[in-house]
């Protein structure tokens, strides 16, 4: 991490510019007045810089999800996961970084999947657990029909499915699962009052997401009511992305409609940057879309790894042990790339959002 300027605050790390809004700087005094044969020493002494005492500012915008600002008390990094265009590797990509997280770092990640299809429902638990969990009311569909009805929204503890990857290794890593149901609710909640439609998540989990260190939530590709939701309990997105025009194209009105919404909800939405997925360095467009990237500086960070375009990695949407996440993922770089985006995505976190904590 040399060349960031870092400096700890509550075993977390934080960039050198954010210090501004932690640190308050007293002011220094007036040098005294000098007499004598001392006086030049003294005017050489006053060169010489001393360092301004710093008193800790505990103060942090609180969040909408936030019933109480307890000191001391760490909040876990909420990253949204989404991109208009669909078919990126957006919800691999979200899983393997759990999986990663909590096999690889030991942290405890709470997955809530948003998307109707229920691709990272069927992924962590299967395709016969994730249809009981539907019947039996088990899904984010109760939490959004709640509001929906105004009624008071059900234990959300008793909502999530808890260690839900198939990889022994893994073993810390929840799921809050997603319903087809959305489909319908997502047309209901235009029916509630805008100011309401996008707080209905956040005062649902407001009790429950201490218990993690990290929440990721795999968004559907639309900025409909339902991905609001995940967006304003959110600190920051993340975008996957092929390197091709089609997928690519949606980012800069992404970025300014998001902007819009932070202004309107007044709370800090970090960029945290954008991953490459599926890539193909054989392919000219893929190479010449990403140099594009690369060289466009209104875009968010641009993850330095590339995840390669795999059918291992495809396959690795399958609920079944494979041994390890490597086997999982693919042998052939394929988990390298993965666990090297999870290590730079674990310390973007911690500089990025670092004003959360």
């Amino acid at each position: 991490m040399e060349g960031f300027g870092l400096v700890e605050l509550r075993d977390e790390l934080m960039s050198e510019p954010r210090t501004a809004a932690i640190f308050k700087v007293a002011p220094l005094s007036a040098p005294p007045a000098v007499t004598g044969d001392d006086a030049d020493r003294r005017a050489m002494e006053w060169l010489v810089p001393s360092k301004p005492r710093r008193v800790l500012d505990l103060d942090r915008p609180q969040r909408i999800w936030e019933h109480d600002q307890t000191p001391g008390r760490s909040r876990p990094y909420i990253v949204a996961v989404f991109n208009l265009k669909g078919g990126v590797g957006k919800t691999t990509t979200t899983a393997a970084v759990a999986e990663i997280l909590s096999a690889e770092y030991g942290k405890r990640v709470l997955l809530i999947d948003l998307d109707p299809q229920a691709n990272l429902t069927t992924m962590m638990v299967g395709e016969p657990r994730a249809a009981e969990l539907d019947s039996s009311g088990r899904t984010l569909a109760e939490v959004f029909a709640a509001g929906v009805g105004k009624r008071s929204a059900p234990d959300v503890r008793g909502l999530i499915e808890r260690h839900v990857s198939a990889v022994p290794a893994v073993n810390s890593v929840d799921l809050l699962a997603s319903s087809p149901k959305l489909i319908a609710l997502q047309e209901e909640l235009t029916s509630i009052a805008p100011a309401a439609r996008t707080t209905i998540l956040a005062h649902a989990l407001a009790g429950a997401l201490y218990d993690y260190e990290y929440v990721l939530l795999d968004c559907p590709p639309n900025l409909g009511a339902v991905t609001q939701n995940g967006l304003r309990l959110s600190d920051g997105y993340v975008i996957p992305t092929i390197p091709d025009i089609m997928s690519t194209y949606g980012i800069p009105p992404v970025q300014g409609h998001v902007r819009r919404l932070a202004t309107t909800w007044g709370a800090p939405l970090e960029e945290v940057g954008v991953v490459v997925t599926k890539y193909r360095r054989s392919s000219a467009v893929h190479r010449t879309t990403l140099e594009a990237l690369q060289a466009n500086r209104t875009l968010p960070r641009l993850f330095p790894t590339r995840i390669p375009d795999s059918n291992q990695i495809a396959a690795a949407a399958a609920h079944t042990d494979f041994g390890s996440l490597r086997r999982k993922y693919g042998t052939g770089g394929q988990f390298l790339a993965l666990r090297e985006l999870t290590g730079d995505f674990l310390e973007t976190t911690r500089i990025t959002l670092a004003w959360g904590r």
